[in-house]
Formats: structure tokens, C-alpha cells, sequence
């Protein structure tokens, strides 16, 4: 096994998954803030350069989610933003799923 296929590289842009990780050299991603518009797209990217990969929360972005990301709620007293970040890591994990994600970070 070669180092390229252990080391990766986050994406979060669609250039960066067709430009600069076959130019590294790299065969694993780890997905986040992709919209939800641009899937069809990193799915097709990920099956022609044959990519391993997994999927950081949030994928896809929710449209309230800021950008770049700056927080989280799970740990927040206010019960409406928990529920909401367990909706979006649920939303994560099925949209993982569909994709063929490894696992889910």
C-alpha cells in the first residue's frame, strides 16, 4: 500500500476534488459543506478517480449553516439548535450513505 492511498485531503470545493487531489497524487477525501446542488457532481468526480472517502458533518450544507463553519450545537443549552444539529447529522449520515462514504466524521 502506497502512502497516496492512506494520506487525504478535506474538500469542501469541487475544484479542489477534480484539480488538486488528482494532482497530490491523492485517492481518499474527506467531504464537508458541499451544497446539497453540488452532489450530483462530487458523485460523479469521486467514481472517475476512483476516490475513497468519507463525510464530515455537515454534508449537504443546510442553508442556515454558516460559511466558513465557526460552530457547532450539540453541546448548547438551547434545545431548538441541538435538534437542529442532530437533524443535519442525520441528514450527513443518510447523504454518506448514498454516496458510498466509508464512514461518517
Amino acid at each position: 500500500m502506497s502512502a497516496s492511498d492512506l494520506l487525504g485531503l478535506n474538500v469542501s470545493r469541487l475544484e479542489a476534488l477534480r484539480e488538486r487531489l488528482p494532482a497530490l497524487g491523492l485517492k481518499r477525501a474527506e467531504l464537508f459543506l458541499f451544497r446539497r446542488d453540488e452532489l450530483p457532481a462530487v458523485r460523479q468526480a469521486l467514481a472517475e478517480q476512483g476516490v475513497r472517502f468519507s463525510a464530515h458533518v455537515p454534508v449537504p450544507r443546510p442553508e442556515q449553516y454558516p460559511f466558513p463553519p465557526t460552530w457547532t450545537f450539540l453541546n448548547y443549552a438551547d434545545a431548538e439548535r441541538r435538534e437542529l444539529y442532530f437533524r443535519i447529522v442525520k441528514e450527513t449520515v443518510e447523504t454518506a450513505a448514498e454516496l458510498g462514504a466509508e464512514y461518517v466524521v
